[in-house]
C-alpha cells in the first residue's frame, strides 16, 4: 500500500497579544517622554512671566565683606576674598567640593594698613598666580579730595600673599583707578588721577618686576568722575575692548583702540542727570552690548537702556542690500555704531518706597532664556527685575523689551546693603550673595537659585598669561575679553548673542573672573564661537586677537587660551568642561525603561518563536 503522505499543517503565526502590548507600552513610554518635554517646556514658558516665589535659597553665611571673585588655588572653582568689617584685613574662603560648601583659609590672612576701596585679582606679574591688587583709601576728612594708593599682594601659591612694602606701586587722587591693557600686551595697566590738582588723566603702564611706569593719556581724554563706571568693553562689535569713561563733568567718551597702537575717540556726549552707574550687557540678545543704568529723581527711579545699535547679524530672513555681519564673521568692526543714549529706553522701577535710592545694578540671565536680568538693593530692600517681552498689555513699550519685577523671589531679611551674581558650586545657575548687616556686622549669605528651567548656558573665560607650564593659566582671565556665539533656537531661527568678562574693576563692580551667558531652549550645538582679547601685535593682529571655534557643546564652560607671540608662540586652544543638564537623569530613566522593555519583548517573542519550533518538530515526528 502507497504511503500517501499529509500535506504538512500551517505554522501558527505567533500571539498577537505580546506584540500589540509591546507596541502599547512603547507608544506610553513615547507619550510619557513627550508629555515631560511637553511639561517643561508649559513650565519654562509661564514661570519665565509668572516668577516662582522663594526660587533662591538659603545655603551658606559668612562673616564680613564679600570683595572680590577668583580661582585662587586653580581648582578650577571660584573663591572669594572677605574682608572683615574694618575693611582692614582680607582673608580667601576657597571652595570646597566635598563639602560643598567655602572654608576660610587662615594662611591667606592680609593685613592692610588703610581700609580697601577696591579689590581686584589678577596676574600682575605674570607668574601664572592671582595676585591681588588692592586700592587703599587715605581719609583726608574731605569728600573731594580722595586718596588712593595701590598695593599688590604677590600670589605664592597655595593660597598665600606676599607683604607688601612701605612704598605703594602708585598713588593717584579724586578717583578709583581703571583696570585696561592700553599697550596691547595682555597685562592690565591702570587709569587715574595723578593728584588733586591735576586737569588730566594719567596712566600706568605694568612693567616687568612688577611696577607701574608712568604714561601720558591721550589727548582729550576726560577726567574720570569721582564715583566712575569706566568700562574695558567692546563698543563696536569687533570683539576687541574698547574704552568707556564717565567723566567729572557728567559726560561720556568712547575710545577706540587701532591697530597701530593709537587711541581715537569715536563717541561723547551727555549723561542724563542723576545718572547712576552704567554696566553693559546684550539686553537683546542681537549682539551687541547695551548700556544700562538707573537715573533717581527725589521721587522715583526709572532704569534706562542706551541700545548700541550696529548692523544686524545676517540671516536667511534679511532684505536683498542690507549691510550686515556674516554669522561666519560675527567680529566684523561697525565704524557706524550707535551708543543711543540721546533716545534711551525708560522703565519705571517699582521700588517700595518714595525717594529710595538705588545701589549699582548688576545685570545677570537667572532664568537661562539668553536676556540678563537686573539686580539691585534700594533702602534696605534686594530687587530682581526681569527681562521679558514687551507683549500683550504693554503696549507704550518703546521697544521689544522690558522690565517686571520677580517678586518674592529672594527672601533676603532686612539690612541688605548689596547684592551680587555668583555660581554657587558651578553648576550652571546664577545664584546670588547678599551683602547685610546685622547688629552692626557685616555678613554676606549666598542663596542658591533653585528656578527651574531646562534651559542651557555657556560659560567661558579667556585666559591672559603667558605661561604654559607650571602655572595656574586656566584661572587668569584677560580684562575685557568678549565673545560672540550663534544658537538656533526651538524655532530654527540662528541669532548672535555676545557676552564680555571683568570689563569693570571699580566702585565695587564685583564682577566674576568668567562670561556667563543663558542659551535658552535649544536643540544644537553653538555652531560659531568668535573670542577677542585685547593682544596687538603689529602686523599679525589678525592671527593673535581673534579666533572662532565651532560646534561649542551647551551646557558647559570653556577656558580659552589665546595665542602668544615671541619665541614660545602657542596657538589658540580651548577646553571644554561639561556640566549636565537638569533633566538628563529624566532622559535615562527613559532610555534605561525603554531598554527594558525592548528586551523583555524580544525575548518574549524570541521564546514564542521557540515554542513554535518545537511543535513544529514534534509533529514532523
Amino acid at each position: 500500500m502507497d504511503n500517501v503522505m499529509n500535506p504538512p499543517r500551517r505554522r501558527p503565526r505567533p500571539h498577537p497579544a505580546p506584540v500589540a502590548a509591546a507596541a502599547t507600552l512603547l507608544v506610553l513610554i513615547g507619550l510619557l517622554a513627550t508629555t515631560t518635554n511637553a511639561t517643561s517646556d508649559a513650565k519654562a514658558a509661564s514661570t519665565s512671566a509668572v516668577p516662582v516665589h522663594n526660587a533662591f535659597v538659603l545655603r551658606q553665611a559668612i562673616p564680613g565683606h564679600v570683595v572680590a571673585f577668583g580661582d585662587l588655588d586653580g581648582d578650577k572653582f571660584t573663591d572669594i576674598v572677605v574682608a572683615d568689617a574694618t575693611m582692614k584685613q582680607l582673608q580667601v574662603h576657597a571652595w570646597r567640593p566635598k563639602i560643598k560648601a567655602f572654608q576660610s583659609v587662615p594662611s591667606s590672612q592680609i593685613t592692610l594698613p588703610a581700609p580697601a576701596a577696591g579689590v581686584v585679582t589678577i596676574d600682575l606679574d605674570g607668574d601664572g598666580l592671582l595676585d591681588l591688587l588692592v586700592t587703599l583709601r587715605t581719609d583726608t576728612n574731605q569728600p573731594d579730595d580722595a586718596r588712593y594708593s595701590i598695593a599688590l599682594h604677590r600670589g605664592l601659591g597655595n593660597l598665600t600673599y606676599l607683604a607688601v612694602d612701605a612704598n605703594p606701586l602708585a598713588s593717584m587722587a579724586l578717583s578709583e583707578p581703571t583696570l585696561l591693557d592700553y599697550n596691547g600686551d595682555m597685562t592690565a595697566d591702570l587709569l587715574g588721577v595723578p593728584h588733586a590738582e591735576s586737569t588730566s588723566a594719567m596712566l600706568w603702564l605694568t612693567a616687568p618686576g612688577p611696577a607701574l611706569r608712568p604714561y601720558p593719556a591721550p589727548d582729550g581724554m576726560c577726567m574720570p568722575a569721582p564715583k566712575h563706571a569706566n568700562a574695558f568693553v567692546d563698543v563696536n562689535g569687533d570683539c576687541k575692548p574698547d574704552l568707556f569713561l564717565t567723566c567729572a563733568d557728567h559726560s561720556y567718551q568712547v575710545w577706540i583702540a587701532g591697530d597701530d597702537g593709537t587711541w581715537t575717540l569715536a563717541r561723547h556726549g551727555s549723561l542724563p542727570p542723576n545718572a547712576g552707574l552704567v554696566a553693559f550687557a546684550d539686553m537683546d540678545a542681537n549682539g551687541s552690548l547695551d548700556a544700562v543704568f538707573p537715573v533717581c529723581t527725589a521721587n522715583s527711579c526709572d532704569l534706562y537702556v542706551a541700545w548700541n545699535r550696529q548692523m544686524p547679524t545676517c540671516s536667511a530672513t534679511t532684505p536683498a542690500g542690507t549691510v550686515c555681519r556674516p554669522m561666519t564673521d560675527l567680529c566684523s568692526a561697525d565704524p557706524d555704531f550707535v551708543l543711543d543714549f540721546a533716545t534711551p529706553t525708560i522703565v519705571p522701577i517699582p521700588l517700595a518706597k518714595t525717594g529710595s535710592k538705588m545701589g549699582r545694578i548688576r545685570l545677570g540671565d537667572y532664568n537661562l532664556d539668553r536676556y540678563p536680568d537686573v539686580l539691585f538693593v534700594a533702602d534696605g530692600k534686594l530687587y530682581l527685575l526681569g527681562n521679558t517681552p514687551c507683549v500683550g498689555a504693554a503696549t507704550t513699550c518703546a521697544s521689544t523689551r522690558t522690565f517686571v519685577l520677580v517678586a518674592h523671589a529672594v527672601d533676603a531679611g532686612p539690612g541688605v546693603t548689596d547684592a551680587y551674581w555668583f555660581d554657587y558650586g558651578e553648576n550652571g545657575s546664577f545664584d546670588i550673595i547678599v551683602a547685610s548687616e546685622v547688629d552692626g556686622r557685616p555678613v554676606a549669605t549666598i542663596h542658591e537659585n533653585t528656578f527651574q528651567n531646562d534651559a542651557f548656558f555657556i560659560k567661558t573665560l579667556a585666559t591672559g598669561t603667558t605661561c604654559t607650564q607650571d602655572c595656574q593659566a586656566h584661572a587668569l582671565n584677560a580684562i575685557g575679553s568678549s565673545f560672540k556665539f550663534t544658537v538656533i533656537d526651538t524655532t530654527g531661527a540662528k541669532k548672535a548673542m555676545q557676552s564680555t568678562q571683568t570689563y569693570q574693576t571699580s566702585s565695587w563692580a564685583m564682577q566674576l573672573p568668567y562670561a556667563f551667558s543663558g542659551l535658552g531652549r535649544t536643540n544644537n550645538y553653538i555652531e560659531e564661537l568668535a573670542v577677542g582679547v585685547s593682544r596687538r601685535v603689529a602686523g599679525n593682529e589678525s592671527a593673535t586677537d581673534r579666533a572662532t571655534f565651532t560646534g561649542i557643546i551647551p551646557n558647559s564652560q570653556l577656558v580659552i587660551y589665546p595665542r602668544t607671540a615671541g619665541a614660545n608662540e602657542q596657538p589658540w586652544r580651548m577646553e571644554l568642561f561639561l556640566n549636565p543638564t537638569a533633566y538628563a537623569l529624566n532622559v535615562l530613566a527613559v532610555l534605561l525603561a525603554t531598554i527594558v522593555v525592548l528586551g523583555v519583548v524580544t525575548a518574549g517573542l524570541q521564546w514564542l518563536e521557540k515554542r513554535e519550533d518545537e511543535r513544529d518538530k514534534i509533529f514532523w515526528i
